[in-house]
């Protein structure tokens, strides 16, 4: 795509965002059976939730260096760790219907918990530590 294709996207987004968050949703509705919420909120702005959909797309593709089992059930996981119900919900259903088995859906939720359990117990902990230390430091008798 050169940069004259690209400039004549760009203007034909500006002058008709209706239809493009339209075009945006219809895509989602085909792919997923539903639109995402932050889709919703964002076609609001089709400038914004185009890039946003092709970024994603890009990312989710399976396209890249690893392949679209592995990438559904590294979203699996992350959206288990972000607590994000939809993704959840569209990830794990699409892994799969690309052949992933529960068993490695399971492994995926197994690891991200674990990954958020030593991360919240690293983030707590050190802000406890800080906390102690502060308390010490009110505590400790005045030099002399």
């Amino acid at each position: 795509m050169n940069r004259q294709e690209i400039e004549e996207i760009v203007i034909r987004l500006r002058a008709e965002p209706g239809e493009t968050a339209a075009a945006l949703r219809a895509l989602f509705e085909e792919r997923y059976g539903r639109t995402p919420f932050i889709l919703e909120y964002l076609s609001r702005r089709p400038d914004v939730a185009l890039p946003h959909v092709l970024k994603s797309d890009a990312v989710l593709s399976g396209n890249g260096a690893v392949d679209a089992r592995t990438t559904e059930l590294i979203a699996s996981a992350v959206a288990a760790a972000l607590r994000c119900d939809f993704c959840m919900l569209v990830h794990m259903d699409r892994a799969l219907e690309l052949g992933v088995s529960t068993d490695e859906i399971f492994q995926a939720l197994l690891v991200a918990g674990a990954i958020c359990e030593s991360s919240s117990h690293a983030h707590s902990f050190r802000i406890l530590e800080r906390l102690e230390a502060k308390r010490r430091q009110r505590e400790a008798p005045p030099e002399a």
